[in-house]
Protein backbone atom coordinates (compact mmCIF):
# COMPACT_ATOMS: atom_id res chain seq x y z
CA UNK A 1 0.00 0.00 0.00
CA UNK A 2 3.07 2.57 1.14
CA UNK A 3 4.70 1.74 -2.34
CA UNK A 4 1.34 2.76 -4.29
CA UNK A 5 0.41 6.06 -2.23
CA UNK A 6 4.41 7.21 -2.53
CA UNK A 7 4.04 6.72 -6.15
CA UNK A 8 0.71 7.96 -6.93
CA UNK A 9 2.07 11.04 -5.21
CA UNK A 10 5.13 11.27 -7.13
CA UNK A 11 3.43 11.29 -10.18
CA UNK A 12 0.70 13.99 -9.25
CA UNK A 13 3.77 15.83 -8.79
CA UNK A 14 5.06 15.08 -11.73
CA UNK A 15 2.26 16.22 -13.55
CA UNK A 16 1.85 19.67 -11.99
CA UNK A 17 5.44 19.75 -13.02
CA UNK A 18 7.05 20.07 -9.86
CA UNK A 19 9.18 17.01 -10.17
CA UNK A 20 11.16 17.43 -13.71
CA UNK A 21 14.28 15.10 -13.16
CA UNK A 22 15.15 11.66 -12.43
CA UNK A 23 16.89 12.44 -9.12
CA UNK A 24 14.26 14.03 -7.98
CA UNK A 25 11.84 12.07 -8.64
CA UNK A 26 13.80 9.33 -7.32
CA UNK A 27 14.42 10.94 -3.64
CA UNK A 28 10.18 10.85 -3.17
CA UNK A 29 9.70 7.45 -4.13
CA UNK A 30 12.98 6.60 -2.12
CA UNK A 31 11.94 8.14 1.37
CA UNK A 32 9.37 7.30 3.26
CA UNK A 33 7.48 10.57 4.81
CA UNK A 34 5.77 9.08 7.48
CA UNK A 35 8.49 8.14 9.13
CA UNK A 36 9.15 12.05 10.19
CA UNK A 37 5.06 12.43 10.67
CA UNK A 38 4.22 9.20 12.61
CA UNK A 39 1.87 10.95 14.86
CA UNK A 40 -0.04 12.27 11.67
CA UNK A 41 0.62 9.23 10.27
CA UNK A 42 -1.09 7.18 13.69
CA UNK A 43 -3.78 9.60 13.74
CA UNK A 44 -5.35 9.88 10.37
CA UNK A 45 -3.56 6.87 8.34
CA UNK A 46 -1.15 7.00 5.63
CA UNK A 47 -3.73 8.10 2.60
CA UNK A 48 -3.35 11.45 5.26
CA UNK A 49 0.37 11.24 4.73
CA UNK A 50 0.82 11.27 1.44
CA UNK A 51 -1.68 13.98 0.06
CA UNK A 52 -0.38 16.65 -1.39
CA UNK A 53 -0.99 18.90 1.44
CA UNK A 54 1.49 20.49 4.53
CA UNK A 55 1.51 18.94 7.57
CA UNK A 56 1.86 20.84 10.79
CA UNK A 57 3.63 18.93 13.47
CA UNK A 58 4.30 21.65 16.31
CA UNK A 59 2.73 24.98 17.63
CA UNK A 60 3.88 27.61 20.39
CA UNK A 61 2.46 28.93 23.46
CA UNK A 62 0.50 30.70 21.20
CA UNK A 63 -0.95 28.34 19.24
CA UNK A 64 0.83 29.35 16.24
CA UNK A 65 2.60 27.05 14.00
CA UNK A 66 6.61 26.40 14.13
CA UNK A 67 7.71 23.30 12.66
CA UNK A 68 5.75 21.43 9.50
CA UNK A 69 6.26 19.10 6.83
CA UNK A 70 6.00 21.47 3.71
CA UNK A 71 3.41 20.61 0.78
CA UNK A 72 5.00 17.86 -1.35
CA UNK A 73 4.71 20.20 -4.35
CA UNK A 74 6.70 23.05 -2.98
CA UNK A 75 9.32 21.09 -2.18
CA UNK A 76 9.58 19.43 -5.32
CA UNK A 77 9.72 22.25 -7.39
CA UNK A 78 12.53 24.29 -4.60
CA UNK A 79 14.05 21.33 -4.90
CA UNK A 80 14.56 20.97 -9.09
CA UNK A 81 15.07 24.67 -9.01
CA UNK A 82 17.96 24.49 -6.21
CA UNK A 83 19.56 22.33 -8.84
CA UNK A 84 21.34 19.90 -6.22
CA UNK A 85 24.01 17.33 -7.37
CA UNK A 86 26.02 14.50 -5.97
CA UNK A 87 28.75 15.43 -3.44
CA UNK A 88 27.38 18.96 -3.27
CA UNK A 89 27.35 20.50 0.86
CA UNK A 90 24.21 21.91 1.53
CA UNK A 91 23.18 24.23 4.55
CA UNK A 92 19.60 23.95 5.37
CA UNK A 93 18.12 26.72 7.64
CA UNK A 94 14.85 25.50 9.66
CA UNK A 95 15.26 21.63 10.19
CA UNK A 96 10.93 20.89 10.52
CA UNK A 97 10.31 17.38 10.48
CA UNK A 98 13.87 16.08 8.93
CA UNK A 99 12.23 15.16 6.14
CA UNK A 100 13.53 17.91 3.29
CA UNK A 101 16.69 16.89 4.92
CA UNK A 102 16.37 13.24 4.05
CA UNK A 103 15.64 14.51 0.56
CA UNK A 104 18.57 16.85 0.16
CA UNK A 105 20.68 13.46 1.56
CA UNK A 106 19.31 11.02 -1.18
CA UNK A 107 20.07 13.98 -3.77
CA UNK A 108 24.21 14.76 -3.18
CA UNK A 109 24.84 11.35 -2.60
CA UNK A 110 27.40 9.47 -0.20
CA UNK A 111 30.04 11.84 -1.34
CA UNK A 112 27.94 15.10 -0.29
CA UNK A 113 26.94 16.44 3.01
CA UNK A 114 23.87 18.03 4.10
CA UNK A 115 23.53 20.11 7.61
CA UNK A 116 20.60 21.29 9.05
CA UNK A 117 20.10 23.96 11.62
CA UNK A 118 17.21 24.87 13.85
CA UNK A 119 16.68 27.02 16.54
CA UNK A 120 14.07 24.77 18.65
CA UNK A 121 16.07 22.28 20.29
CA UNK A 122 12.83 19.92 21.00
CA UNK A 123 12.79 19.90 17.21
CA UNK A 124 16.45 19.78 16.37
CA UNK A 125 16.27 16.48 18.68
CA UNK A 126 12.83 15.02 16.96
CA UNK A 127 15.00 15.69 13.56
CA UNK A 128 17.79 14.35 14.64
CA UNK A 129 16.19 11.17 15.99
CA UNK A 130 14.35 10.20 12.85
CA UNK A 131 17.05 11.29 10.43
CA UNK A 132 19.73 8.65 12.39
CA UNK A 133 17.00 6.21 12.63
CA UNK A 134 16.55 6.36 8.78
CA UNK A 135 20.44 5.89 8.75
CA UNK A 136 20.34 10.07 6.97
CA UNK A 137 23.71 11.28 6.58
CA UNK A 138 22.55 14.45 7.90
CA UNK A 139 24.16 16.96 11.06
CA UNK A 140 21.59 18.43 12.79
CA UNK A 141 22.48 21.54 14.81
CA UNK A 142 20.84 23.54 16.95
CA UNK A 143 21.57 27.45 16.70
CA UNK A 144 20.46 30.45 15.35
CA UNK A 145 19.88 30.25 11.31
CA UNK A 146 20.22 33.74 10.48
CA UNK A 147 24.29 32.97 11.19
CA UNK A 148 24.31 30.17 8.76
CA UNK A 149 26.80 27.59 10.33
CA UNK A 150 30.37 28.63 9.81
CA UNK A 151 32.04 25.04 11.02
CA UNK A 152 30.85 23.65 7.49
CA UNK A 153 31.38 26.56 5.46
CA UNK A 154 31.44 27.32 2.55
CA UNK A 155 28.42 25.66 0.90
CA UNK A 156 27.05 24.92 -2.49
CA UNK A 157 23.90 25.09 -1.52
CA UNK A 158 22.10 27.20 1.09
CA UNK A 159 18.10 26.67 1.36
CA UNK A 160 15.96 28.61 4.17
CA UNK A 161 12.69 27.12 4.76
CA UNK A 162 10.94 29.70 7.18
CA UNK A 163 10.04 33.11 6.06
CA UNK A 164 12.76 36.10 6.11
CA UNK A 165 12.04 39.65 5.22
CA UNK A 166 16.01 40.15 5.50
CA UNK A 167 19.59 38.36 4.31
CA UNK A 168 21.66 37.78 6.40
CA UNK A 169 25.02 38.35 5.16
CA UNK A 170 26.11 34.84 6.42
CA UNK A 171 24.21 33.04 4.20
CA UNK A 172 26.11 35.11 1.33
CA UNK A 173 29.62 34.93 2.65
CA UNK A 174 29.38 31.11 3.57
CA UNK A 175 28.04 30.40 0.07
CA UNK A 176 30.92 29.57 -2.88
CA UNK A 177 31.05 32.12 -5.35
CA UNK A 178 28.22 31.02 -8.22
CA UNK A 179 26.29 28.76 -5.35
CA UNK A 180 22.75 28.84 -5.01
CA UNK A 181 20.71 30.57 -2.22
CA UNK A 182 16.70 29.28 -1.74
CA UNK A 183 14.75 31.60 0.67
CA UNK A 184 11.15 32.10 1.42
CA UNK A 185 11.55 36.70 0.84
CA UNK A 186 8.63 38.25 2.36
CA UNK A 187 7.87 41.73 0.42
CA UNK A 188 6.39 43.87 3.51
CA UNK A 189 3.43 42.73 5.54
CA UNK A 190 1.52 40.34 3.34
CA UNK A 191 3.51 39.17 0.62
CA UNK A 192 5.74 36.39 0.03
CA UNK A 193 7.36 34.24 -2.48
CA UNK A 194 9.99 31.85 -2.63
CA UNK A 195 13.56 32.93 -4.18
CA UNK A 196 16.41 31.52 -5.92
CA UNK A 197 19.15 33.47 -6.03
CA UNK A 198 22.93 33.05 -7.19
CA UNK A 199 26.17 34.57 -5.49
CA UNK A 200 27.76 37.00 -7.88
CA UNK A 201 30.60 38.46 -5.81
CA UNK A 202 28.82 40.09 -2.47
CA UNK A 203 26.13 40.32 -4.57
CA UNK A 204 23.03 37.68 -4.60
CA UNK A 205 20.98 38.01 -7.79
CA UNK A 206 17.98 35.87 -8.75
CA UNK A 207 17.71 33.29 -11.33
CA UNK A 208 13.83 31.25 -10.56
CA UNK A 209 10.77 32.39 -8.10
CA UNK A 210 8.68 30.42 -7.14
CA UNK A 211 4.51 31.09 -5.06
CA UNK A 212 4.90 29.89 -1.90
CA UNK A 213 4.07 31.05 2.26
CA UNK A 214 6.25 29.27 5.23
CA UNK A 215 6.22 29.87 8.69
CA UNK A 216 8.44 33.27 9.92
CA UNK A 217 11.89 32.82 10.79
CA UNK A 218 11.67 32.32 14.96
CA UNK A 219 14.37 35.17 15.38
CA UNK A 220 11.25 37.38 13.65
CA UNK A 221 8.25 35.52 14.67
CA UNK A 222 6.26 37.96 14.31
CA UNK A 223 7.20 40.36 11.73
CA UNK A 224 5.24 41.24 8.83
CA UNK A 225 2.04 39.28 10.01
CA UNK A 226 -1.03 41.32 9.13
CA UNK A 227 -2.26 43.35 11.89
CA UNK A 228 -5.75 42.37 11.92
CA UNK A 229 -7.66 39.09 10.84
CA UNK A 230 -11.42 39.65 10.49
CA UNK A 231 -13.58 35.97 10.77
CA UNK A 232 -17.35 35.60 10.90
CA UNK A 233 -18.64 32.00 11.75
CA UNK A 234 -21.49 30.31 12.91
CA UNK A 235 -22.04 27.11 14.80
CA UNK A 236 -23.89 24.67 12.55
CA UNK A 237 -24.66 21.75 15.44
CA UNK A 238 -22.73 18.89 16.05
CA UNK A 239 -20.69 20.03 12.71
CA UNK A 240 -18.97 22.68 14.92
CA UNK A 241 -18.30 26.06 13.21
CA UNK A 242 -18.44 27.10 10.18
CA UNK A 243 -16.19 29.76 9.21
CA UNK A 244 -18.73 32.67 6.64
CA UNK A 245 -16.09 35.60 6.17
CA UNK A 246 -12.70 35.63 6.79
CA UNK A 247 -10.38 38.98 5.53
CA UNK A 248 -7.00 39.55 6.20
CA UNK A 249 -4.23 41.54 4.94
CA UNK A 250 -2.33 45.23 6.22
CA UNK A 251 -5.17 47.30 4.70
CA UNK A 252 -7.54 45.59 7.02
CA UNK A 253 -5.35 46.18 9.87
CA UNK A 254 -5.27 49.91 9.31
CA UNK A 255 -9.13 50.42 9.29
CA UNK A 256 -10.47 51.82 11.98
CA UNK A 257 -12.85 49.49 14.55
CA UNK A 258 -15.99 50.58 12.64
CA UNK A 259 -15.02 50.59 9.16
CA UNK A 260 -13.59 47.06 9.91
CA UNK A 261 -17.06 46.07 11.03
CA UNK A 262 -18.06 47.64 7.94
CA UNK A 263 -15.95 45.66 5.96
CA UNK A 264 -17.03 42.25 7.03
CA UNK A 265 -20.79 43.24 6.87
CA UNK A 266 -20.18 43.84 3.01
CA UNK A 267 -18.67 40.54 2.00
CA UNK A 268 -21.30 38.79 4.57
CA UNK A 269 -24.73 40.27 2.59
CA UNK A 270 -22.77 39.31 -0.46
CA UNK A 271 -21.66 41.81 -3.67
CA UNK A 272 -21.22 41.63 -7.47
CA UNK A 273 -19.43 39.10 -9.45
CA UNK A 274 -18.20 39.47 -12.85
CA UNK A 275 -15.80 37.19 -14.92
CA UNK A 276 -12.54 39.01 -16.16
CA UNK A 277 -12.00 37.09 -19.42
CA UNK A 278 -8.77 35.76 -18.04
CA UNK A 279 -7.38 32.36 -17.49
CA UNK A 280 -4.38 32.70 -15.48
CA UNK A 281 -2.79 30.97 -12.81
CA UNK A 282 -4.18 32.00 -9.39
CA UNK A 283 -0.89 32.05 -7.50
CA UNK A 284 0.82 34.07 -9.49
CA UNK A 285 -1.75 36.89 -10.38
CA UNK A 286 -1.76 36.71 -6.33
CA UNK A 287 1.63 37.39 -6.26
CA UNK A 288 1.69 40.50 -8.48
CA UNK A 289 -1.40 41.82 -6.52
CA UNK A 290 0.31 41.16 -3.17
CA UNK A 291 3.44 43.20 -4.27
CA UNK A 292 1.76 45.79 -6.36
CA UNK A 293 -1.40 47.11 -4.09
CA UNK A 294 -0.69 49.69 -1.80
CA UNK A 295 -0.24 48.08 1.38
CA UNK A 296 -2.97 49.94 3.13
CA UNK A 297 -5.49 48.97 0.60
CA UNK A 298 -4.29 45.37 0.57
CA UNK A 299 -7.14 43.09 1.59
CA UNK A 300 -7.35 38.67 0.89
CA UNK A 301 -9.65 36.47 1.89
CA UNK A 302 -8.74 33.87 3.44
CA UNK A 303 -10.96 30.97 2.02
CA UNK A 304 -9.77 31.40 -1.10
CA UNK A 305 -7.08 32.98 -1.49
CA UNK A 306 -8.69 36.24 -3.17
CA UNK A 307 -6.52 39.64 -3.03
CA UNK A 308 -7.61 42.98 -3.55
CA UNK A 309 -8.26 46.66 -2.48
CA UNK A 310 -10.50 47.80 0.59
CA UNK A 311 -11.04 51.65 0.72
CA UNK A 312 -10.10 53.37 3.94
CA UNK A 313 -13.66 53.76 5.56
CA UNK A 314 -14.92 50.23 4.58
CA UNK A 315 -17.76 50.75 2.50
CA UNK A 316 -15.94 49.44 -0.69
CA UNK A 317 -14.17 46.21 -1.37
CA UNK A 318 -13.35 44.36 -4.28
CA UNK A 319 -11.42 41.00 -5.05
CA UNK A 320 -10.09 39.34 -7.92
CA UNK A 321 -10.87 35.39 -7.59
CA UNK A 322 -9.63 32.27 -9.14
CA UNK A 323 -9.20 28.85 -8.22
CA UNK A 324 -7.26 28.28 -5.00
CA UNK A 325 -6.58 24.58 -5.13
CA UNK A 326 -4.14 23.74 -7.98
CA UNK A 327 -3.84 27.61 -8.12
CA UNK A 328 -0.39 27.34 -10.01
CA UNK A 329 -2.53 26.05 -13.12
CA UNK A 330 -4.57 28.30 -15.49
CA UNK A 331 -8.31 29.46 -14.28
CA UNK A 332 -10.55 31.90 -14.97
CA UNK A 333 -10.37 34.83 -13.23
CA UNK A 334 -13.27 36.51 -11.75
CA UNK A 335 -13.74 40.37 -9.86
CA UNK A 336 -16.04 39.91 -6.58
CA UNK A 337 -17.18 43.48 -5.90
CA UNK A 338 -18.81 44.82 -2.51
CA UNK A 339 -20.23 48.45 -1.68
CA UNK A 340 -19.34 51.03 -3.79
CA UNK A 341 -17.77 51.44 -6.77
CA UNK A 342 -14.72 53.10 -6.04
CA UNK A 343 -12.28 49.92 -4.77
CA UNK A 344 -13.44 48.30 -8.05
CA UNK A 345 -12.07 50.80 -10.00
CA UNK A 346 -8.88 51.11 -8.22
CA UNK A 347 -8.50 47.37 -8.53
CA UNK A 348 -8.79 47.51 -12.08
CA UNK A 349 -6.68 49.95 -13.11
CA UNK A 350 -3.89 47.91 -11.40
CA UNK A 351 -5.14 45.18 -13.45
CA UNK A 352 -4.74 47.52 -16.41
CA UNK A 353 -1.18 47.72 -15.77
CA UNK A 354 -0.84 44.23 -15.12
CA UNK A 355 -1.94 43.61 -18.43
CA UNK A 356 0.28 46.28 -20.28
CA UNK A 357 2.95 44.63 -19.02
CA UNK A 358 2.45 41.62 -20.81
CA UNK A 359 0.58 39.55 -17.59
CA UNK A 360 3.77 38.86 -15.76
CA UNK A 361 4.63 35.36 -13.95
CA UNK A 362 6.54 34.49 -10.99
CA UNK A 363 9.99 34.19 -13.07
CA UNK A 364 9.91 37.95 -14.50
CA UNK A 365 10.15 38.73 -10.55
CA UNK A 366 13.82 40.00 -10.53
CA UNK A 367 15.25 40.21 -6.79
CA UNK A 368 18.69 41.67 -6.26
CA UNK A 369 20.31 41.87 -2.67
CA UNK A 370 23.33 43.74 -1.55
CA UNK A 371 25.25 44.05 1.84
CA UNK A 372 26.45 46.88 4.10
CA UNK A 373 27.44 46.77 7.11
CA UNK A 374 25.94 43.33 7.88
CA UNK A 375 22.67 44.23 6.69
CA UNK A 376 21.03 43.57 3.27
CA UNK A 377 19.43 45.79 1.22
CA UNK A 378 16.80 43.88 -1.31
CA UNK A 379 15.30 45.48 -4.21
CA UNK A 380 13.14 43.98 -6.65
CA UNK A 381 11.54 44.62 -10.15
CA UNK A 382 9.64 42.94 -13.11
CA UNK A 383 11.61 42.14 -15.98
Amino acid sequence: MTRALVAALAEELERAGAIRTPAVRRAFLTVPRELFVPEHAERHGLEAVYRNEVIVTAHDAAGRPISSSSQPQLMAAMLERLAVGEGMRILEIGAGTGYNAALLSELVGPRGRVTTVDVEADVVEAARGVLEDGSYRVETVCADGALGHPPGAPYDRIIVTAGTDAIPAAWCSQLVEGGLLEVPLRFGPDAQAVVTLRRRGETLESVAVLTGRFIPMRTQQGSGAPAVSLLATESRGSEGWTTLAHLTGNGVGRLPLAARRRALALVLDGGRSQQLGIRFPTWWLGLYLFLELPPARLVARHQDLAVGWVEPDGRSLALVAGRSEHGDRPSPQRLLAYGGPEAQAALEAVLETWESRGRPNPDRLYVRATFRDGRSRIVRRWR
